[in-house]
Parts: structure tokens; C-alpha cells; sequence
């Protein structure tokens, strides 16, 4: 939250910014660590996040997996961008700070799990912080952030081995509709040189779906309440994330992609 405070206050017109914020964290995370050089990736925003850091940082990165890219165009993205910027920053400005605490559910779930976070966010002046998540905000519905804000020359730079995977559900739906839409994950493939898109294996069975609700519900018995889709998709994650990008690095590794 500290840097956020300080972020707040910059210039609010810099390109690409929230996104520029995340991968100057993540290198200073990937420093500290002292994990260079290394394979960078992420699901959803965190793809975007993964173009937007091999942009800034192509000398640490000897392989990028983006996982189901994010379309900045469809209904279900307009909703993400409302919970994560529009309502906090028209709550900021309507209740001030301490109304964001209590009544936006993304900043409780994620910005003040600790006195100093919500010290530090009750700090801000709400007029500041509202402009900019409403500017942050309307960037990602812009369009532009379909490729993590990089542009087709931007993206045509990228030299570095590239596992590529689209949503699985979303291949059979209205690509227009979709919240991970394959399109979106073709286009990327064409434009980066060493990018290979590989298709996910079939989602988890319904016998290894409520085995895995039920061990979660032993530890939340509010979690065993989840819909069959979030559900669905946390086991898949957690069945296939780690063997897929296992393999990557393997090939990548032997020089075999």
C-alpha cells in the first residue's frame, strides 16, 4: 500500500500505468530473490501483466507463458473494470476513503488485510485516488489492453520462447462473449516470432469436483457454497498449472521448442 500511496501521486496520464506499476513490482520481487534470469507468466490479468514485463524487462526473461489473455471489449470485463476502479473511485468521492474500506468488496478483500494497509489507504485523498482508478479504469475498457498495452511492434520484439494457451471453455463460445476469448490468444501467436499456442486438456470430472469441495469445505464450510464453475476452475489450476509450465521450461531448456 505504501507504494500505491505513492503511485497515487504521480502523473496520472502515464500509459499502460497500473500495469507498469504491477511488473516494476514483480521485478523487484524476482531481485530480491535473486531468481534471474527466468520464466515469467500469469492467468488473466496476470498474462497481461507477463507482456507488460518482458516489455520493460526483455533481458531477464528466457520464457513467457501468457495463459488465457483477457479481452478489454466484452460484458464480463466491463464488470471487473466496475468492481476494481469505477465503484471504488465513485464511492472515494461520494463517502471519502473510510466509505471504500466498508463498501467496496475488492479493496476489503485485497488492499487493508492489515492496520498499516488500511492506515495507509484511509491516507489518500479521495478526489486524487478516484481519477486515477477512473483513468485506470477506462483504459482497460478502452481496448487497448488486450496485449497488455503493447503494441503489434511491441509485441513482434518479444525473441524469447512463448507458451501461449487460450481459454478451454471459451473456444466453443461467442468469441465476442468471452472473458478469455481465442482470438485474442491467436492474435498474440501471429505477432510474437517464437510463440506456440497449445489447447488445455479437458477440464477436471465431476467425482474429482466435489471431492475437491468437500476438502475445502472441511477447512470453510462457506467455500463448499462456490459456484460449479469457480470451483471447476480452481482445481483445474491447481491439476494442470504446474505440469504444463513444467514441461515448458523442460523443452525450452533442451532447446527443443
Amino acid at each position: 500500500m505504501k507504494s500505491f500511496r505513492i503511485r497515487l501521486q504521480l502523473v496520472e496520464s502515464i500509459r499502460n500505468f497500473e500495469l507498469i506499476c504491477f511488473a516494476d513490482d514483480l521485478q523487484s520481487l524476482i531481485k530480491a530473490l535473486d531468481l534471474f534470469p527466468c520464466f515469467v507468466g500469469g492467468v488473466s490479468w496476470g498474462a497481461m501483466v507477463s507482456l507488460q514485463y518482458i516489455s520493460r524487462y526483455p533481458e531477464q526473461v528466457i520464457g513467457l507463458i501468457p495463459w488465457w489473455l483477457p479481452s478489454a471489449k466484452d460484458d464480463f470485463w466491463k464488470n471487473i473494470v466496475a468492481e476494481n476502479f469505477h465503484i471504488p473511485a465513485d464511492t472515494a468521492l461520494s463517502g471519502g476513503m473510510q466509505a471504500v474500506i466498508s463498501e467496496t468488496d475488492f479493496l476489503l478483500n485485497r488492499g487493508i488485510r492489515n492496520d498499516s494497509g488500511r492506515e495507509q489507504l484511509i491516507s489518500l485523498n479521495p478526489k486524487i485516488f478516484a481519477s486515477v482508478m477512473k483513468k485506470w479504469g477506462d483504459w482497460y475498457l478502452s481496448g487497448n489492453a488486450h496485449f497488455g498495452g503493447l503494441t503489434d511492434m511491441e509485441l513482434r520484439k518479444i525473441s524469447v520462447p512463448t507458451l501461449i494457451i487460450p481459454g478451454k471453455l471459451q473456444r466453443e463460445a461467442d468469441d465476442e462473449q468471452a472473458a478469455h476469448p481465442f482470438s485474442t490468444a491467436n492474435r498474440l501467436c501471429d505477432l510474437i516470432p517464437k510463440a506456440k499456442m497449445e489447447l488445455e486438456y479437458d477440464f477436471v470430472n465431476e467425482t474429482e469436483m466435489e471431492s475437491f469441495l468437500d476438502r475445502w469445505g472441511k477447512e470453510d464450510p462457506k467455500k463448499r457454497s462456490l459456484n460449479h464453475e469457480r470451483a471447476e476452475l480452481s482445481l483445474h489450476f491447481a491439476k494442470y498449472y504446474p505440469e504444463r509450465v513444467a514441461g515448458f521450461i523442460n523443452r525450452v531448456e533442451k532447446e527443443s521448442w
